[in-house]
């Protein structure tokens, strides 16, 4: 009893230190009136984090030799040696825009500020990229990592600025521009894809039939990447008008990574036409189009109808037992869904 008496004791006494209205059965103090997010000053804390920030930016991306294997690569490095810069506050952010429009800061930190300009995607950013992306005078690296970093952009106009900029003779930045399309899935860049498609596939073929570029070598060259950027961009859009040119590409004498770039394209488009293209490549004789028809084969497991199932089948029986195993592995993944 007397255990008792002194826990009700202690806990009474601080009650009533803690709340002496409310310890004694009377009403809680009111909760505070909510306030309203007001913009605070920036602190000398925030500063010196800016500081640190863009420091440690400028050091990591100066002391890099060189942009190591692509853009990519070197922002991976970046990130890796200070993870924290893609948590940028206020002023840093601010500043990283400043030092991505000023040309005379030194050009790889200028890189890697574009780069980072998107990190948690401020809207503030888009202008800044966009005069970077539209300036022809601009070195091609801070103008493709510029389009990388426009690319998750939610403004109405971004569609646009890349479509604008594909069609520039700058091979390097229409090749970025239609892959970046391609993952946005923006259906009004397919016409313009589907010109350029055109266009650099009848140049290319052209090239190999006069001896100029052997088959072998094509998507060795930055006009290379462009075409199967653009094909690879419109199997993603899944835009049926593009079947039209794919269909010629895969009649063409030449190109043969544009023909494998173009089945897998038709397996993202699906549809009747591009079932019937596809299994026109599994039935055709050319034994040196292996890797063509296992291109073929594994767009028709996507697509998984009734006609996708009759031709795997047949593959079955084919004399080739790399072709077979992989459309049993398609078979099997068809029925698995």
């Amino acid at each position: 009893m007397n255990r008792i008496i002194i826990v009700f004791v202690i806990l009474s006494t601080a009650l009533c230190l803690l709340s002496p209205v409310y310890a004694f059965g009377g009403t809680p103090p009111p909760a505070p009136a909510p306030t309203e997010d007001v913009e605070t000053a920036p602190t000398a804390s925030d500063e010196a984090l800016a500081k640190e920030q863009i420091e440690n930016l400028r050091r990591i991306s100066i002391e890099s030799k060189n942009l190591g294997e692509g853009t990519g690569k070197f922002l991976k490095d970046l990130r890796e040696g200070k993870r924290y810069l893609y948590e940028f506050n206020k002023i840093a952010k601010e500043e990283l825009l400043r030092i991505a429009s000023d040309k005379n800061e030194d050009w790889k930190f200028r890189f890697a500020a574009v780069g980072f300009t998107d990190a948690n995607n401020p809207p503030e950013a888009f202008e800044t990229l966009r005069e970077i992306i539209e300036d022809k005078n601009e070195m091609k690296e801070i103008r493709t990592v510029a389009i990388g970093a426009i690319s998750r952009s939610t403004n109405a106009k971004t569609d646009d600025i890349l479509i604008k900029v594909m069609k520039q003779d700058n091979v390097n930045i229409m090749a970025r521009a239609a892959s970046v399309l391609g993952e946005r899935k923006s259906q009004s860049a397919v016409q313009s894809l589907i010109e350029i498609t055109t266009y650099w596939w009848g140049k290319l073929s052209k090239n190999v039939e006069r001896g100029e570029r052997s088959d072998s070598s094509i998507g060795s060259e930055d006009e290379d990447l462009l075409l199967l950027n653009c094909i690879r961009a419109l199997g993603q859009i899944g835009d049926d008008r593009a079947v039209t040119i794919f269909e010629k590409i895969l009649d063409g004498k030449h190109l043969l990574a544009a023909k494998e770039f173009s089945a897998t394209a038709l397996g993202e488009i699906k549809g009747d036409v591009a079932v019937d293209l596809l299994v026109d490549i599994l039935t055709d004789k050319d034994d040196l189009d292996v890797d063509l028809k296992a291109y073929a084969i594994e767009s028709l497991s996507k697509i998984g109808d009734e006609k996708s199932v009759i031709a795997l089948k047949k593959m079955l029986k084919n004399d080739n037992d790399f072709l077979k195993q992989k459309a049993m592995a398609a078979l099997e993944e068809i029925s698995r869904r």
